[in-house]
């Protein structure tokens, strides 16, 4: 019984560090907020959403351990979205 508990405490300590990461991103984007960014406010609040859907994407749904093509998947639609998001950008900026 206690190797069980140790073996589960081990498998979740990842996953207490994964959240803990996340409230720490979540903070940094929440003052952020009131901070005098400028230009660059958009930037930053972009990277520390990369950031936290990449601690999402390896801890929470475990795409380390995916098939090379889950993972190459993901990469395309990735960058899909990136595309996407630059065209709109791109689109806003010079109209």
């Amino acid at each position: 019984m206690e190797r069980e508990t140790s073996k589960s405490r081990e498998r979740a300590w990842p996953l207490v560090l994964a959240w803990v990461a996340l409230a720490v991103l979540t903070s940094l984007s929440f003052g952020a907020r009131y901070l005098p960014l400028g230009v660059f406010a958009t930037p930053v609040a972009l990277a520390i959403a990369v950031a936290k859907a990449c601690v999402v994407l390896t801890w929470f749904m475990q795409l380390r351990r995916e098939a090379t093509s889950v993972r190459l998947l993901v990469w395309v639609v990735t960058f899909t979205v990136v595309l996407a998001c630059a065209g709109v950008m791109g689109d806003v900026a010079f109209r």
